[in-house]
């Protein structure tokens, strides 16, 4: 499985159309994802869920060697701010001493 945003993506298919299935820390799905004739797509929280995210790839049906990585993160990172519109992709420094 791949992560990126600490949601894990679980390859269902590996070409025409390449898909995934979006898990969140607690095993729950929460999104789909796949790549069909040219066009990337994200549905939350399964395959009949609403569309969230798009792009439009080289690859067609699987991805081409160079994109994978970005759309996969681009796609946690569009799930992720669909739950938490505060989310900005970094980890927030938390502490229960108040102290400097």
């Amino acid at each position: 499985m791949i992560e990126f945003h600490h949601l894990g993506f679980r390859q269902i298919c590996g070409g025409c159309p390449e898909s995934y299935e979006i898990i969140d820390a607690d095993g729950a799905q929460v999104g789909y994802a796949h790549l069909r004739n040219h066009c990337f797509t994200v549905r939350t929280p399964d395959s009949a869920g609403v569309e969230i995210y798009e792009s439009f790839t080289h690859g067609d049906g699987v991805f081409s060697r160079d994109e994978r990585d970005g759309e996969l993160e681009a796609a946690a990172f569009a799930v992720r701010r669909h739950f938490d519109p505060d989310y900005d992709g970094f980890a927030v420094a938390r502490r229960d001493d108040p102290s400097p």
